[in-house]
């Protein structure tokens, strides 16, 4: 079920940014959402499955230190005074709430893509987070394979259905949190729900390689609609380790881990914040950024135009399926 929190009726127009994160009430997308909270040129909605972790987060935030602009700190749960709304810290957490929805139900991620037009439409950065990764196969109520619908689909909707109020918001931002899997394995497109053969972090990699490929055509759509650097889409990586030996012990870390000393992001956080704030940033687009926060190049396979428009048309067709609305794909 879709319910949203504090400020329901959504930011006022005083925000410089209003920013959707997808899984914020875990890992990098936590860590990152806490980050931005700090500046209250902000107003930051949170994304979690369910409402009690969602407001867990919130609370978590209030309750910590709190860094403001012009460095002062002070702890926001010696500050509250008794007043909560819901739970949540309401007078100091004013330029933060949540919109929960589990994604593996595709009633919900239109429940939640319709939640956020109505109450937020002066959203202009969505950055996509939300991960699973599944020990064995897992089937969705729409009949999907888990991290097909959860990883990619559910992002592919949500950003097509809201690709009106970002190039209306101008200057947006689309940011995707992504992986160094995403060169290990290749697309099997009559394969997408992993029906054959099922290997999590095979599936992962997929889906994360499938991500890159829905931001990168998103670069693309944003120049054929004439909004080049009005509207941004980069791929940034959040794993810490480079060599494969390593990769698949980090990625569960990764993506379980709800301790921020577990999974430490520091530089990719940074790059993330930098490109959703910094005006140094404002012409990047269409780039891929590796942990360390040094620009780099995406596997070949990413960078094929017509692979991109497969995975769109692909896409496309499962979105609508399942009631999503998309974009035309003739992008070339």
């Amino acid at each position: 079920m879709v319910t949203n929190g504090i400020n329901g009726t959504g930011p006022n127009c005083n925000y410089k940014r209003t920013i959707l994160i997808t899984g914020a009430t875990d890992g990098v997308g936590k860590q990152l959402a806490r980050e931005l909270v700090n500046n209250k040129e902000n107003f930051v909605i949170i994304h979690g499955r369910c409402e009690r972790k969602c407001l867990a987060t919130l609370e978590e935030f209030a309750a910590g230190p709190y860094e403001y602009n012009n460095g002062s700190t002070i702890s926001l749960g010696s500050a509250i005074n008794g007043n909560k709304q819901n739970g949540v810290h309401h007078e100091l957490l004013d330029n933060a709430t949540f919109v929960n929805a589990d994604f593996s139900e595709f009633k919900q991620v239109l429940k939640f893509i319709d939640k956020i037009k109505v109450s937020y439409p002066k959203v202009n950065t969505v950055i996509c987070c939300a991960v699973t990764m599944p020990t064995r196969r897992l089937q969705t109520k729409d009949g999907l394979e888990m991290q097909f619908q959860v990883n990619h689909l559910s992002h592919f909707a949500i950003l097509n259905a809201l690709l009106p109020l970002l190039e209306s918001n101008v200057p947006s931002r689309v940011l995707t949190v992504g992986s160094m899997l995403h060169s290990m394995n290749h697309i099997d497109w009559e394969d997408v729900n992993c029906v054959k053969i099922y290997d999590k972090f095979q599936q992962y990699s997929r889906t994360m390689l499938m991500n890159h490929m829905m931001t990168f055509c998103l670069h693309r759509l944003f120049f054929k609609h004439h909004m080049e650097f009005r509207v941004t889409a980069n791929v940034v990586d959040a794993d810490q380790k480079t060599d494969r030996k390593g990769a698949k012990n980090y990625i569960m870390n990764d993506i379980s881990a709800s301790e921020t000393h577990l999974c430490s992001h520091s530089n990719a956080i940074q790059t993330l914040v930098r490109l959703v704030e910094w005006e140094d940033y404002k012409h990047t687009s269409g780039k891929y950024y590796n942990s360390l926060g040094k620009e780099t190049q995406s596997a070949s396979e990413i960078r094929d135009v017509r692979l991109q428009n497969r995975m769109w048309q692909v896409s496309t067709e499962f979105t609508r399926r399942y009631g999503g609305e998309t974009q035309q794909n003739n992008m070339v």
